[in-house]
């Protein structure tokens, strides 16, 4: 039993033709059959694709001219089920086959959900995060979302939090601005706040000096120290957890604002955005997981 073209299918029902057996099995062998062949459409799902068999593989794609070689190919992995998009390196004259990378083209995209956790790997099919890229990531610009990033507090000299209950040992990466243009006031500042899990004992000197919990800066401002911006750690309650906190040193004032046909003075601001770098929550390969998958002390 033969799967046939269409031209040859027609020729075998064409006028004074006399069908065999054989050819109505050619016949149905060349259509899809949606039991057989893993395929159901249904108004609530779409179109369904199952597995074939015992494999895993849900769909390939192939030039037209070289059916053999699948140029993609997409199939669940693991025994969560993942999704895995892959594909084999081209091999060209002259050209040598990197290993490492040849690698991650058969680990091109996986979708996991391990653990009911949404991750997605580029180049690798265990992802370890949300976004986990074996590679080099090139962007144009980068904002951090954390906290109440792109949420404006006031630049009226008062401490504003920007990042509560905040638990274990933390790292933060703040960008802010502050800006009053009529009064020629301004300040911009990179920050890097670190924090340890504990709240500081009150004659802790080391905390007294700022060591313990620090907080650099990179930081521009034009005219007066009283137009810069700070940040600070507010840990008096910290077993419900600290707080990350910002205020400019002084009050930026008002500015005109024309909206919508109308004009109204409102308050300066501070806007900013947040990135965390750092969460004791964050969970690692263990050293016996390592030994398990030959990682470790190469």
């Amino acid at each position: 039993m033969a799967k046939q073209n269409r031209s040859t299918l027609k020729s075998f029902f064409g006028d004074g033709a006399v069908p065999t057996s054989s050819m109505f099995r050619d016949l149905v062998d060349s259509t899809i059959n949606l039991h057989d062949d893993g395929f159901e459409k249904n108004n609530r799902d779409g179109v369904k694709i199952f597995c074939h068999s015992d494999s895993r593989a849900l769909t390939s794609y192939y030039h037209q001219q070289q059916r053999d070689l699948a140029v993609w190919r997409v199939a669940f992995e693991g025994e969560h089920s993942n999704l895995l998009w892959s594909t084999q390196a081209q091999i060209q004259s002259g050209i040598e086959i990197n290993k490492k990378e040849s690698a991650k083209l058969q680990e091109a995209l996986c979708l996991s959900r391990r653990d009911n956790q949404l991750r997605v790997g580029v180049g690798t099919q265990k992802p370890q995060t949300t976004l986990d890229v074996n590679g080099c990531i090139h962007s144009l610009e980068r904002r951090g979302s954390y906290g109440r990033s792109f949420e404006s507090v006031p630049a009226d000299g008062q401490w504003k939090t920007i990042v509560d209950d905040i638990q274990g040992g933390s790292a933060f990466e703040v960008v802010a601005r502050a800006q009053n243009l009529v009064k020629r006031r301004y300040a911009l500042i990179h920050a890097i706040a670190l924090h340890c899990p504990w709240k500081p004992k009150s004659n802790d000197l080391l905390s007294w000096l700022g060591i313990r919990n620090r907080i650099k800066y990179t930081q521009v401002f034009h005219d007066s120290l009283l137009h810069k911006i700070k940040l600070q750690w507010e840990d008096k309650d910290a077993k419900n957890g600290y707080k990350l906190q910002i205020r400019t040193n002084c009050d930026y004032g008002t500015e005109l604002n024309s909206s919508d046909g109308f004009t109204t003075t409102e308050p300066c601001v501070i806007d900013f955005h947040i990135t965390r770098l750092w969460s004791d929550e964050d969970t690692f390969v263990t050293l016996a997981d390592q030994a398990k998958e030959g990682l470790g002390d190469d």
